[in-house]
């Protein structure tokens, strides 16, 4: 642990890689995959290589897009 209680760097590229469930880091500008981990690369179903060309719009369903962009939009504002 580091100063305060915190996990460090190494700890969260554990806990990152290590997930049960898919997580991903996002470049805030553009929504395009920065880093994924192993299940997000199952749940998504494209090649580790390939998804971190795509945005997370391109792998998202059309009719899900438009609200997803929005709470995407308000994460990143804060």
């Amino acid at each position: 642990m580091g100063e305060g209680g915190t996990v460090g760097v190494e700890g969260y590229d554990v806990v990152f890689g290590l997930a049960r469930a898919g997580a991903a880091s996002v470049d805030p500008d553009t929504g395009r995959f920065l880093r994924v981990n192993p299940e997000m690369v199952r749940i998504a179903g494209y090649p580790w290589e390939e998804l971190l060309g795509l945005t997370f719009a391109d792998i998202t369903h059309l009719e899900d897009r438009n609200g997803d962009f929005e709470r995407f939009r308000r994460m990143v504002r804060g």
